[in-house]
């Protein structure tokens, strides 16, 4: 089974902290040679992380082989937008093998930032208000990275003719501050190269 979706769309964003941000950095635009910068540069973040009516996209390619007792995914997709949350490039194959209602499996997968369009204000500088906006800008950014990479094994169980239960482990490597994992744009935490182990349950079912 082969399957192809494309979508094209406009993208705002509802946020009580991004219209202050990008209202401090165009308050602050007249003074950006002070620190080394310009004015220009500063608008045109702000008017970046503001994001209302970016264009934006996403590409996904899929395939899956289902063959007797094995069962062989994968996908690979693409995001791009014309705002700061940044172009991504993700995929993921994983194998599964049925041993009666018993379906072990594992899964590898990827998930790469391609592009970051916008940069904060340098933060080696000196006045409060000024090192204020830069660190909310660096954590706003920060957020927007999500790339990652992750192994995970796990069993599905076919319990009843409409829910199966899985049962799952994950070990996820973040390439970013935080991955896919929600941190606060006032948090400090850092999981960028250290390993996370994630165990899962779930019931899947249809009515």
């Amino acid at each position: 089974t082969l399957r192809l979706g494309y979508a094209k769309s406009k993208l705002s964003l509802d946020s009580s902290r991004l219209p202050a941000v990008a209202a401090a950095y165009r308050g602050l635009a007249p003074y950006a040679a002070l620190v080394g910068s310009s004015a220009a540069a500063y608008n045109y973040f702000a008017d970046q992380i503001a994001t209302q009516n970016a264009s934006s996209s996403f590409i996904g390619l899929g395939a899956t082989w289902d063959y007797n007792n094995w069962v062989l995914a994968g996908e690979f997709t693409k995001r791009r937008t014309d705002s700061y949350v940044p172009d991504t490039t993700g995929w993921y194959t994983s194998v599964g093998y049925r041993v009666g209602k018993f379906t072990p499996y594992a899964y590898v997968s990827r998930l790469k930032q391609d592009s970051q369009p916008v940069n904060p204000i340098p933060a080696n500088i000196t006045a409060a208000n000024l090192r204020t906006a830069s660190a909310y800008g660096t954590a706003i950014l920060d957020n927007a990275d999500i790339a990652q990479k992750s192994v995970a094994v796990g069993v599905r169980w076919d319990a009843f003719k409409s829910a199966a239960v899985k049962a799952q482990f994950e070990s996820i490597k973040p390439d970013s501050a935080t991955g896919l994992l929600y941190a606060a744009p006032t948090s400090t935490a850092n999981v960028r190269d250290k390993t996370i182990s994630v165990f899962s349950l779930s019931v899947d079912f249809v009515f």
